[in-house]
């Protein structure tokens, strides 16, 4: 057995990161909660497929629009500044939906402005301006291991909402989940008006690779980066169909139980949550990486509550609902395990390969694309969808999805397919002066 590979000293933020990390996952809790309300509108009919698919879609037009006014206004002001100014505004927004809520109650169209809102200020503003922050956080030596962990919290947040999105609708309602979501964005906003900056200062100086045009040519010219946008987009229409069917299959078990989505929301994420563990198994040869990830994993703590929320709402469920759907509920929620799994590995396929395939000051416009390439193929898949949720289309569907998850989850685990992708993630995140030393290391024995 080959000794650690130790990183140098410094590779990890300083400590007066910690508030901006505590707050940003709680944040991503928040958006968590947020990312599936939309489909609650038409919660127990097959008609929220096409609610949804018509918030995808209304989402990505004016995100597509307003991306050059954003590329603007990042470099025009200082990154703190606009960061902080951004979160002030989403709390704003989404006190304001809280309380039209409360007062006019919930609407579809209520639904469409809050969606083409959020895709505004999040996809098309908050992530250039967050990115750039970022970048002015810490030296370039420290980068690495500051995204790292940054995405681990905003994963282990995200599903951690998700899951008990269901939950919280049931207790709160609409306006409730709006209050909580607006809530999260002051301490984030504090946090980042108070985190240290100590990195370059600012971002690269614009050119005309900071283009969305150039940055799709930069992404397509990747081999790596084409395959793995055709394999993403094919899975993302036979899975997302899937997600959209959530709804109407938990409302047609348990009508008026929104308990039974949160459930079913928590299988899939358990599938997601066991790819950072898949990841260490394959890397061969890899240690310090592994140690790396074990090291992201502490701070994905949100990750961990997954089996018990799952189970707590499964009892919950049970309780509220003594009758043999149950089982078929529970089956469900099995079929969805592969699933998460897969999408789970590809979303740290995609993020890895945008990082490290095309130039810095593509990055964000290669990200905010490829959001809004997901976002129109999750809106053919809702169309789909519909044609297909009525009880028998459903199951047969929800079946044949989940036999087409195991089958590509054995094929992504195998070693022609799994380990490059390994490899590619350590070449994403391990700093590069170690890299020379870690390529050299022989395979563990």
């Amino acid at each position: 057995m080959t000794a650690e590979l130790e990183l140098p000293a410094g590779s990890a933020p300083n400590s007066g990161l910690r508030p901006y990390l505590a707050a940003f996952t709680l944040q991503s809790f928040g958006w968590g909660v947020l990312l599936l309300v939309f489909s609650f509108g038409s919660f127990s009919s097959a008609n929220s497929a096409l609610d949804v698919a018509a918030t995808g879609a209304f989402i990505a037009a004016p995100t597509l629009i307003l991306m050059p006014i954003s590329a603007r206004l990042v470099r025009r002001f200082p990154a703190r500044q606009l960061n902080v100014a951004i979160l002030l505004i989403d709390f704003v927004l989404y006190l304001s939906l809280a309380v039209y809520t409360e007062i006019y109650g919930e609407s579809l169209q209520l639904l469409f402005v809050a969606a083409a809102l959020t895709g505004i200020l999040y996809v098309a503003m908050y992530v250039p301006a967050w990115s750039n922050l970022v970048r002015t956080a810490v030296p370039p030596e420290q980068l690495s291991d500051l995204n790292l962990r940054l995405i681990s919290v905003k994963s282990a947040g995200q599903v951690v909402g998700l899951v008990t999105s269901g939950l919280l609708l049931a207790v709160v309602g609409y306006s409730g989940l709006f209050l909580i979501c607006g809530l999260t964005f002051l301490p984030l906003a504090w946090a980042s008006a108070r985190m240290p900056l100590t990195g370059a200062g600012s971002v690269a100086e614009p050119s005309e690779s900071s283009s969305l045009i150039v940055a799709l040519r930069e992404l397509w010219a990747s081999k790596l980066m084409r395959s793995s946008f055709v394999l993403m987009g094919v899975l993302i229409f036979a899975a997302w169909p899937l997600m959209v069917l959530l709804p109407p299959v938990a409302g047609y078990m348990f009508p008026e139980s929104q308990l039974a989505l949160s459930f079913l929301m928590a299988m899939f994420f358990i599938g997601s949550a066991l790819v950072s563990p898949m990841i260490k198994l394959r890397i061969n040869g890899l240690k310090g990486t592994r140690k790396m990830l074990v090291s992201a994993e502490r701070h994905s703590w949100p990750r961990r509550l997954l089996p018990l929320v799952s189970v707590a709402i499964a009892l919950l469920a049970l309780t509220a609902h003594v009758e043999p759907a149950l089982l078929g509920l529970v089956l469900t929620g099995l079929l969805l395990i592969p699933a998460g799994l897969l999408l789970g590995v590809l979303g740290v396929m995609t993020t890895s390969l945008v990082q490290r395939e095309i130039s810095p000051a593509s990055a964000a416009m290669g990200l905010t694309a490829y959001v809004i390439v997901v976002e129109i193929g999750t809106s053919i898949g809702s169309l789909t969808a519909a044609a297909i949720a009525d009880s028998i289309g459903v199951f047969i569907v929800l079946v044949g999805l989940g036999a087409l998850g195991i089958i590509a989850t054995i094929w992504i685990v195998s070693n022609r397919y799994f380990v490059p992708v390994s490899d590619m993630v350590a070449e994403t995140f391990v700093p590069p002066e170690l890299m020379p030393k870690l390529q050299s290391r022989p395979a563990d024995t």
